[in-house]
């Protein structure tokens, strides 16, 4: 299973067109989601493959205007209809 630290994730995203402002905003919404490795002060924050490709794929519909709520309320409904199958 792939998981990259988010740190080093930042460099991937930023030539995407990805600001760190903008990823800043996916994990306070819950778009993305990152685990925790470790406790305390210095823990480093994991992104699996699944949470690399929701950065990717929310980039562009933010940049169309849609807020980082939305686009996890996307996510959401649709993680929600694959989950429960049709």
């Amino acid at each position: 299973m792939l998981q990259v630290q988010l740190g080093k994730a930042i460099d991937l995203f930023a030539g995407w067109g990805v600001r760190q402002k903008e990823l800043s905003r996916f994990l306070e919404a819950g778009v993305v989601k990152a685990s925790l490795s470790g406790r305390g002060k210095g823990s480093l924050r994991l992104l699996d493959a699944h949470s690399v490709y929701d950065v990717y794929l929310a980039h562009p519909f933010n940049e169309l205007g849609l807020s980082p709520r939305r686009l996890a309320k996307i996510d959401g409904n649709v993680s929600q209809h694959h989950s429960t199958g049709p």
